[in-house]
This record gives C-alpha cells, sequence and structure tokens, in this order.
C-alpha cells in the first residue's frame, strides 16, 4: 500500500470510530436532551461534579451539585450534547473530605480529560468500591456505580 491508501484508511477507521461513540443524531439541533442522574444511597453527603460531551472529545464541565444521604440529583444535559461522566467528593464524620472516582458515563475509571459521549440517559450510584472492612474512609474509596 502506498502512504495515500494509508492515510485514507486511518481517517475512514477516526471517522466510524467517531460515529459509534457520538451518533450524528446528536448533533442535530433539537434532539433529545438526555439526563445524567446521581443518586446517593450512602450515610454521607456528596458534591458531584457533572460532565457533559460537546463533542466527540469535546468534554464542558456542567457544574457541581450537592446530594444528601439518600437523594439524588438529575441534570439535563443541553440541546443535543451527551453525558460524559462525573467526578466529586464525598464529606465523612466531621466534615473531612474525601474524593470520589472519576468516573465515565460507561462506568470506566479516568481522570477528567478522557470521557466518552454516551448519547443515552446515564444513572450512577455512589458506592463503596474498597474492601469493606477498612475502619477509615479515605480518598477513592468510594466512586459511581453503574446502573
Amino acid at each position: 500500500m502506498n502512504r495515500r491508501t494509508i492515510l485514507i484508511s486511518v481517517a475512514l477507521a477516526l471517522l466510524v470510530g467517531a460515529a459509534l461513540f457520538y451518533p450524528a443524531s446528536s448533533f442535530a439541533s433539537g434532539g433529545s436532551t438526555w439526563k445524567m442522574t446521581c443518586r446517593n444511597p450512602t450515610q454521607y453527603k456528596v458534591s458531584v461534579n457533572f460532565y457533559y460531551m460537546e463533542g466527540p472529545l469535546s468534554e464542558k464541565y456542567a457544574g457541581t451539585y450537592t446530594i444528601n444521604p439518600g437523594g439524588s440529583y438529575t441534570y439535563n444535559v443541553p440541546g443535543s450534547k451527551c453525558p460524559g461522566g462525573f467526578s466529586g467528593s464525598l464529606y465523612v464524620e466531621g466534615g473531612r473530605r474525601v474524593d470520589l472516582w472519576i468516573t465515565g458515563c460507561l462506568g470506566t475509571v479516568h481522570g477528567v480529560g478522557n470521557f466518552t459521549a454516551c448519547c443515552w440517559n446515564v444513572t450512577m450510584d455512589i458506592c463503596k468500591q474498597s474492601p469493606a472492612d477498612d475502619t477509615q474512609i479515605d480518598n477513592n474509596d468510594y466512586g459511581f456505580c453503574k446502573n
């Protein structure tokens, strides 16, 4: 294969990949408004950051919302954008703050800046992710579990 054929093949592969992870319908004006819901079944207050995708590789911070124990919050993603992911903090005894795992809409743990677009409604629960016998809650002992 010559260089031009290789470049065209790579470009087509990237376009097909982007179409799979960010459907063309999400770019249409007046498209569906997707919802991102975070539920907090724990005994702790949490502060959750919501992120949505402006394009296949471009995320946008949507805001931080406090969710009390047993509560939930639903963020309506603007226009035809798609859910991206969550991050946040959990407040334990004495008001001490610990970080939650940063989690994408597919339920994978990774850093902000590596989210994938999920063009559907996304619901996550705050959940314990470390061994149950921990006596002190530390960073990343809790995170987001996909429903």
